[in-house]
This record gives C-alpha cells, sequence and structure tokens, in this order.
C-alpha cells in the first residue's frame, strides 16, 4: 500500500506525467470538467494558455494545434479543436476524487468529430500521402470516457459540448425531439456512451467553418458573438438529436468497450495504410491484433458503419477518387494499383460506389 501522504503528492504531479506504451504517446489531462480540463492542460510546460483569446495551443514533436473554449451559460460549454498529429498520441483521462454533490464529474460530453487519415499511396513515381476523412458523433455520460487515442498523421477536428445535469434537465431533458430520438431511454440505461459513424454528407461539414470562424477567428479579434455560437450550439445538438430519431440509434447501439474499441481503430488504420495491396483477410486481422473473427466483425461494424470487407473496399474507392481528381493519374494506372484485373472491372467498381465513371472525371 502507498502511504496516503505519498499517493497525495503524486496525483499532484500526475497531470505531468506521459508515458510510452503500446506504440502510444500517453498524455494524462483531468476530465473532471471543462474547468479543470483547461487547467489540466495549460499547466504542461509544452502548452501555451491565452485567457484573452480562449485557447490552449501546442506545438511539439508529438503534435501541433489546440483548441478554443467558451463557457456560454453555467453548465455548458463548447470547444473547438483542430490538431494534426506527428506521432501516435493518446489522451489519458484522469478523474480526481471530488466531495458530495459537486458538479466537477457531472458533465456530459457531445462531440461532432471529424478524422482525416493520411494513408500512404505510394506508387513507383509519387509518393505521399492522401486524407480520407471520417465523420462521427460521440455522445458519452459522466465519468465514462476512458482515452482519446490518434494516429500519426491524422489532422482532426471536433466540435465538443460539455453540459452538466441541471444543465440538460433545464434545456434538453423536456424537449420532444430528445424523447422522440430515445435519449431518454439512453440516459436510464447502463450504456456509458453512443456512437455514430456518418457519411461525409450526414456530418454536415459546414458545421466546422462555421465554429471556426465563431470561436477562432473571431477570437483573435476579441469580438465572439455570444449569440450566434449559442444559435449554432443549438442547431448542433437539434442535428445530434434527429440523427438519433432516423436512423433508431439508440436501440440499434452496439456498445463497445474501450478496449475493443482501441483495437478496432489499430484495425482501421492498418487497412487504410495497406489500400494499394490485396485486403488481408479476417483471419489474419484477427490473429494480427489479437481477437476472434466473429468479434472483429461485430465491432467493426457497429464503429466504423460497414463490414470489414466492404469498409476496405469503399476506402480503396475513396483512394482512387482522390488519385484521380488530385494526382492527376491515369486509370488504368489506378486499376493495377488496387489489384483489379482489367480496367474494365475496375470502372465498373468505381461506378457502383461514385456512380460516375473514372473516366469522366
Amino acid at each position: 500500500m502507498i502511504p496516503v501522504k505519498i499517493k497525495t503528492w503524486l496525483s499532484q504531479f500526475r497531470k505531468y506525467y506521459f508515458t510510452y506504451s503500446n506504440g502510444f504517446y500517453h498524455l494524462p489531462y483531468n476530465g473532471n470538467s471543462p474547468e479543470t480540463m483547461v487547467d489540466s492542460l495549460k499547466g504542461l510546460p509544452f502548452v501555451k494558455h491565452s485567457a484573452k483569446q480562449q485557447c490552449v495551443t501546442t506545438k511539439t514533436p508529438l503534435m501541433e494545434g489546440g483548441f478554443h473554449y467558451q463557457k456560454l451559460e453555467p453548465g455548458c460549454w463548447v470547444l473547438c479543436s483542430r490538431i494534426r498529429y506527428k506521432a501516435n498520441v493518446a489522451f489519458d483521462l484522469v478523474y480526481d476524487e471530488v466531495s458530495p454533490g459537486s458538479e466537477d464529474n457531472e458533465y456530459y460530453m457531445l462531440s461532432l468529430n471529424n478524422i482525416n487519415n493520411a494513408v500512404r499511396a505510394y506508387t513507383p513515381v509519387r509518393d505521399g500521402h492522401v486524407c480520407l476523412p471520417r465523420f462521427s458523433w460521440t455522445f458519452f455520460k459522466p465519468g465514462k470516457r476512458h482515452c482519446d487515442h490518434n494516429f500519426k498523421g491524422d489532422h482532426n477536428r471536433y466540435i465538443t459540448l460539455f453540459f452538466n445535469e441541471a444543465w440538460l434537465k433545464k434545456n434538453l431533458g423536456t424537449n420532444r425531439l430528445f424523447e422522440e430520438g430515445g435519449l431518454n431511454r439512453f440516459l436510464q440505461s447502463e450504456e456509458g456512451f453512443i456512437l455514430c459513424p456518418l457519411s461525409e454528407e450526414e456530418a454536415g461539414v459546414e458545421y466546422f467553418s462555421r465554429f471556426e470562424k465563431l470561436m477562432v477567428e473571431d477570437a483573435q479579434h476579441s469580438r465572439v458573438d455570444l449569440l450566434q455560437l449559442k444559435f449554432s450550439v443549438l442547431e448542433l445538438i437539434f442535428r445530434f438529436f434527429s440523427i438519433c430519431k432516423e436512423k433508431d440509434l439508440v436501440d440499434r447501439h452496439i456498445a463497445i468497450e474501450y478496449a475493443e474499441k482501441f483495437s478496432m481503430s489499430r484495425v482501421e488504420n492498418y487497412l487504410s495504410n495497406h489500400l494499394l495491396e490485396a485486403f488481408p483477410g479476417i483471419e489474419f486481422l484477427a490473429a494480427k491484433f489479437g481477437m476472434s473473427g466473429t468479434r472483429l466483425k461485430t465491432d467493426f461494424k457497429a464503429l466504423y458503419g460497414q463490414p470489414v470487407y466492404q469498409y476496405f473496399r469503399s476506402q480503396q474507392m475513396r483512394l482512387a477518387r482522390e488519385l484521380l481528381e488530385q494526382r492527376h493519374m491515369q486509370v488504368k494506372e489506378i486499376s493495377l494499383m488496387l489489384g483489379y484485373q482489367s480496367q474494365s472491372k475496375f470502372s465498373a467498381a468505381f461506378k457502383r460506389y461514385h456512380d460516375i465513371l473514372p473516366s469522366e472525371l
């Protein structure tokens, strides 16, 4: 047993430690509330904090970027983040003990996520990377988040809302769409979070530029329009409610533990960086990442919205379009890179996915 005094002393400095394990640099921060999160991050030696612009930024060999934050009203905060990762980085949440009745650990987190994977797209002539964006919603209950892991080359954007129990009951709990989306049942369930993969059309990409304008550009001139920001936050919340209702998300969502979620993200990262090769197969992937084939197929579809092979093929088609449009490569060249036996078979597969022939691009 560690003596109480030593344990207390260690806890004061825990937020300043970072370690390396399982291929990731682990950086801890306090997740009790938005206030404690900002305080724990701004205390790190490689982080800059501007109270005037309400932002936290960093530029290190591990990552570059940061986030802007605003307290909209008591119990409700919004963060707008943009970070580019130069190494595999995991943010570990640390929850400190709080006194009974404290609101520090009672914050829900709702986030619209844009993960841009920088996948390898090497060819004998043209070396480089291509970014294939992924979008999702995540909704966490208080104290249920564990760790956020990010891969080298990722360039990620987030719009994140934090609100406590009192704010939720006052503003959301009696809303008709909140109930129709099944979120009242989610709050009463044993589930800790909801994750919903989105297509680019479903995501509402315009929200990222809107929040960056309101929170980043305007903050540089000290003229953040709080009324417009509140309106945008409410619009974003109702968009999530609508997605829950349209997709019957609460009832269809499959709960996945953190360890499995971490493994699935490693599988996805492996697939995205081997798109110019043949599909490796379920058995190979299951053995490589230490799980059963059944678990792999079930959890992967729950997290990414498609079966493993279908996801791999769709990513190949997305990569093919990027190479055609951005690199101006020939159709024949790309069909050979992706392992198709003929250009006509590749063109047919491309049209099924994009509803246009590659030659028409």
